[in-house]
């Protein structure tokens, strides 16, 4: 299985490249976030090198996460850090953009913004929805 992700804060792009075993994969976490209105984490490293990178600036990726937003309307969104977010039209779209790519293998790029940490709002938003989730 190939299903690797590289990124480039300085272009403000990520690039995820894979063969038919890893979009499915894939397709399989953006599927399962959105069905369960929560997120995904994946695990990277197969397929790929640091010989294999695009080129200068350019980082290969050890892990992603994928989240579905509550805001069933939330625009998609990447950073850099290899998180894709958004709400369920959104990340069906990205399902539907995955699929339409060429059997054997492909390559997508997102654009992405770089990684920061979580405002201390969303991150309070985040953990209130973690305790009335759980109940």
């Amino acid at each position: 299985m190939k299903l690797s992700m590289q990124s480039n804060p300085d272009e403000g792009l990520i690039l995820i490249a894979f063969d038919d075993e890893g979009r499915g994969e894939l397709l399989h976490k953006i599927e399962t976030a959105i069905a369960e209105e929560d997120h995904e984490f994946g695990v990277l490293g197969a397929g790929l090198t640091e010989d294999g990178l695009r080129g200068d600036g350019w980082v290969l990726n050890d892990f992603y996460n994928i989240i579905c937003e509550y805001d069933a309307e939330a625009p998609l969104h990447a950073d850099t850090s290899i998180s894709i977010s958004g709400g369920k039209a959104a990340l069906s779209d990205l399902c539907m953009r995955i699929r339409a790519l060429p059997q054997g293998g492909g390559e997508l790029e997102l654009p992405a913004k770089p990684y920061s940490k979580p405002h201390p709002r969303r991150l309070l938003n985040v953990i209130k929805r973690l305790f009335t989730r759980s109940r």
